[in-house]
C-alpha cells in the first residue's frame, strides 16, 4: 500500500493564473462544501486564495474553470494549485476540450528524488466534471506505488497521455489529439524515468502510438529510464497488438522493469 505521506502534498492554498492565459472577473470564490476563497491580481497573476473551507486541488480548479467569471484569452491554459507540500500543475487547451499535462511536485523530497513522467491513455474530465476519474486518485496512487518499489518516493510526478482530449468516447482520430505545445516534450526531457502505460487503443491511433514510443526510444537513447509493468515475471499487455498494460491495481507481485529494446527499435511488446 502508498502511505499517505507518499502521495500528500499538502492542502491547497492558492490558484495561480497567467493573466496572459486567463483572468477571473471576480473578488470571490464560492467553493464545495461551503468554502470560499479571495480572487486578486499580482504581479501579472491572478490569484485565487483560500480562505475558508477544505477543498483539494481538483475541486477547487474546477471551481474556476466553471466560473462565469472566467476568461480564457489563449489556446493553452496554464493552471498551478499550491499547497502546503508541494504543487500540482495542469496544462489544458484554452476551450478545455484537452489536456496535455498534468504534475505533481513534492516540496519535501530530496533534491535526489527522481523526475517520473507516467503516459496513459487519454485524460479524465475531472477538472471541470465531478463525475470525472480523479486526476490524483487511483492513478497516481498506482503509479506511485509502483515507481516508490522501484525507484523510490519520485520528487515530481508527470502525466501525459496518447490522446489529449478530456473524457468521453476516444476514437484515437486526428481531432483526438492535438499538437504538444512544448509541455510535453519538457516533461520527457526533464524525466529520470518514465512509465509507458496506456493500455489496450482504439482503431486510429497507431500514429500515437508509434510517435509516443519514438519519443521514448529517443529518450532512452539519451539516458532516460523507460519502464513497463511486469506482472510475475511477465510483462503485462493488453490489446492487439499488445500494448503497455495499465490495469487501474495491481497485485503484490506487479513490478516496473526495463522495457525491451526491441519494442522501443519498432517490435512487438514481449517480455
Amino acid at each position: 500500500m502508498v502511505s499517505g505521506d507518499l502521495l500528500d502534498n499538502g492542502a491547497p492554498e492558492v490558484l495561480v493564473l497567467r493573466d496572459t492565459d486567463a483572468t477571473l472577473d471576480t473578488d470571490r470564490l464560492v467553493l464545495p462544501g461551503g468554502g470560499s476563497a479571495d480572487v486578486f491580481a499580482e504581479d501579472d497573476q491572478t490569484l485565487v486564495q483560500v480562505t475558508a473551507g477544505h477543498p483539494d486541488g481538483v475541486e477547487i480548479l474546477r471551481s474556476v474553470l466553471t466560473s462565469p467569471a472566467l476568461q480564457v484569452h489563449g489556446d493553452v491554459l496554464d493552471v498551478v494549485v499550491v499547497g502546503g507540500g508541494g504543487w500540482d500543475r495542469w496544462v489544458l487547451s484554452g476551450d478545455l476540450e484537452h489536456r496535455w499535462l498534468f504534475s505533481r511536485h513534492w516540496e519535501h523530497r530530496p533534491d535526489t528524488a527522481a523526475v517520473v513522467t507516467v503516459v496513459g491513455h487519454s485524460p479524465g474530465d475531472d477538472e471541470t466534471t465531478p463525475r470525472g476519474a480523479p486526476t490524483a486518485g487511483p492513478a497516481l496512487a498506482t503509479a506511485t506505488r509502483l515507481v516508490h518499489d522501484t525507484v523510490g518516493p519520485p520528487g515530481t510526478l508527470h502525466v501525459v497521455t496518447l490522446v489529449t482530449r478530456r473524457g468521453g468516447p476516444v476514437a484515437g482520430g486526428v481531432s483526438d489529439r492535438r499538437p504538444d505545445p512544448g509541455v510535453v516534450g519538457a516533461a520527457l526531457d526533464e524525466s529520470d524515468v518514465v512509465v509507458a502505460s496506456w493500455g489496450p487503443v482504439e482503431q486510429g491511433m497507431s500514429d500515437a502510438v508509434a510517435d509516443t514510443v519514438e519519443e521514448l526510444r529517443v529518450r532512452r537513447d539519451e539516458g532516460t529510464r523507460v519502464l513497463v509493468r511486469s506482472v510475475d515475471g511477465t510483462i503485462e499487455t493488453s490489446g492487439t497488438p499488445p500494448q503497455p498494460g495499465n490495469a487501474p491495481t495491481v497485485g503484490r507481485d506487479t513490478r516496473l522493469v526495463d522495457a525491451p529494446a526491441e519494442w522501443l527499435w519498432g517490435g512487438e511488446l514481449v517480455s
